[in-house]
C-alpha cells in the first residue's frame, strides 16, 4: 500500500493537504462492483471495451493465478470512509519484453483535477519498473472530447507515436502514446 496527500494552494499562497490518498494493488471480490460502476460513470467505453474490462475485473477479483492485468486502486481517506477515487488497469504486452500497456485510467468526477490521476500513473510506472518494464503504451481517442486526456498524458511525459508497432495497433480514431520509464 502506498499513501500520498494531494495538496492545493490556499488564498495566502501556502499549500494545505486537500485529501489523503491510499493506493493499493490488486482487487478483492468486494471491489469488483465499485470498479465497474466507476468505469461506467467515467469513461466513454465501447460495449466491447466494457466487456473486456468486466472480464479482467472478475478474473482479478476471483482468480488466485497470476493475473493477466493488474489493478491499482486509489481511495480517498476521510475518517472511516474510503471511497474509490480512481483506478488504473495495466498489463504486459505478450512477446514484447519490457513493454506494458495502460488499458484504462479512471478517476471519479468528484476527485478530478487534484492530482489523483497523476498519483495513480506514478504508481503504475513504479510497478512497471519493478517488474523490469521500460515502456508504457496507452491508446487515447483522437476525438475532441478527449483533448483533456491527451493533454494529461502528454503532461506526464507520454509522447504520441508517429509509427505503428506490430504489437500495438490502435483502433480506428485512436492515437498511441508511449512513455519510457527509468
Amino acid at each position: 500500500m502506498y499513501s500520498e496527500s494531494t495538496e492545493e494552494m490556499d488564498n495566502e499562497g501556502s499549500f494545505e493537504p486537500e485529501i489523503q490518498l491510499k493506493l493499493s494493488l490488486g482487487l478483492k471480490p468486494e471491489d469488483a462492483d465499485e470498479i465497474l460502476e466507476l468505469a461506467t460513470n467515467c469513461q466513454c467505453l465501447t460495449q466491447d471495451k466494457m466487456s473486456m474490462l468486466e472480464q479482467s475485473v472478475w478474473e482479478e477479483a476471483y482468480n488466485d493465478d497470476e493475473p493477466y492485468s493488474v489493478f491499482i486502486k486509489a481511495r480517498a481517506v476521510n475518517g472511516d470512509e474510503e471511497p474509490l477515487a480512481g483506478f488504473a488497469c495495466y498489463g504486459g504486452i505478450p512477446g514484447e519484453e519490457g513493454c506494458f500497456e495502460l488499458y484504462l485510467l479512471a478517476v471519479d468526477e468528484e476527485f478530478r483535477e487534484i492530482g489523483i490521476g497523476s498519483a495513480v500513473i506514478d504508481e503504475v510506472s513504479r510497478q512497471v519498473a519493478a517488474a523490469g518494464g521500460d515502456t508504457i503504451f496507452c491508446e487515447v481517442s483522437e476525438n475532441r472530447n478527449h483533448d483533456a486526456a491527451r493533454n494529461f498524458f502528454e503532461s506526464l511525459g507520454y509522447v504520441r507515436q508517429t509509427r505503428h508497432y506490430r504489437f500495438f495497433i490502435p483502433e480506428k480514431g485512436n492515437a498511441v502514446y508511449a512513455r519510457k520509464i527509468s
